[in-house]
C-alpha cells in the first residue's frame, strides 16, 4: 500500500517536470485550483 506521502508528493512531482502551474494543470485537468492546491497538501476535504 502507497504511503500518504507518496500519493501527495506524486501529483506535484510530475506537474513540475511538465513544467505547469497549477493552474495550467487545473485548466487541463478540468479542475479548480484550489482542488489542485488541496491534493498537493494532503487535504482530505474534497470538492
Amino acid at each position: 500500500m502507497l504511503s500518504r506521502k507518496i500519493i501527495e508528493k506524486r501529483p506535484k512531482e510530475l506537474r513540475k517536470k511538465a513544467g505547469w502551474s497549477q493552474q495550467k494543470l487545473a485548466e487541463k485537468a478540468g479542475l479548480s485550483y484550489n482542488v489542485i492546491t488541496k491534493i498537493e497538501q494532503g487535504s482530505s476535504e474534497g470538492s
